[in-house]
């Protein structure tokens, strides 16, 4: 088991102007993965997501399944920053990760079709292209084996991405409202005067 010694080198950064930012996913890569699930999504959290999908995939590797689709696609040292890649696909890995737009934070317990339906809501109503937007959510850009590090760090994902996107679902009883780490990483978004978008999944 990894565990990463009090600091971010061993996560998935993407490198542009010489300088490393976190990595994030394209919505497209979530909605796809969620489609593939055997088991009714409705009904599936995103723990269980985790535990059925994720974990799964990277249990050999034990790293992030963004990681994952980088090795497999890795092919051009000076975009990616990532450890023991090798070359299969790159155009697969260059569509689907890059620098991340967005951190995202939401409720394990909640359902995965409702962080999907609220972000892809996010999407459209903002004009967004998607070729150009990447979200940090942390099952698939943090890897699922390894220690939590404080999101207080001047380092972490959060700080460096600053904007976060919270995900109340549903809002009438926001189980995101009645967990501790969600608020915690609200209260890092407020107190380092972070750009913040609540939303919800369409009803």
């Amino acid at each position: 088991r990894r565990v990463h010694g009090g600091s971010w080198e061993n996560f998935d950064w993407w490198v542009s102007d010489d300088k490393q930012w976190p990595v994030g996913v394209r919505l497209s890569l979530v909605e796809d993965l969620v489609r593939r699930v055997r088991h009714n999504p409705n009904k599936l959290t995103a723990r269980g997501f985790c535990d059925t999908v994720v974990l799964p995939a990277t249990r050999t590797s034990l790293c992030s399944y963004a990681e994952l689709l980088l090795r497999k696609g890795h092919s051009r040292p000076r975009c990616f920053r990532v450890f023991r890649c090798y070359s299969e696909d790159p155009i697969a890995a260059e569509h689907l990760v890059g620098r991340a737009t967005h951190f995202v934070s939401h409720a394990w317990t909640s359902p995965i079709t409702d962080v999907v339906s609220a972000l892809k809501s996010f999407v459209h109503s903002r004009n967004l292209e998607e070729t150009n937007t990447y979200f940090y959510i942390d099952i698939f850009c943090r890897s699922q084996h390894t220690e939590i590090i404080p999101i207080t760090s001047p380092s972490s994902p959060q700080t460096l991405i600053g904007s976060t996107i919270a995900i109340l679902s549903p809002l009438s009883d926001s189980t995101y409202l009645q967990r501790t780490w969600c608020l915690w990483e609200l209260f890092h978004a407020v107190s380092s005067e972070q750009h913040i978008t609540v939303i919800t999944p369409p009803y």
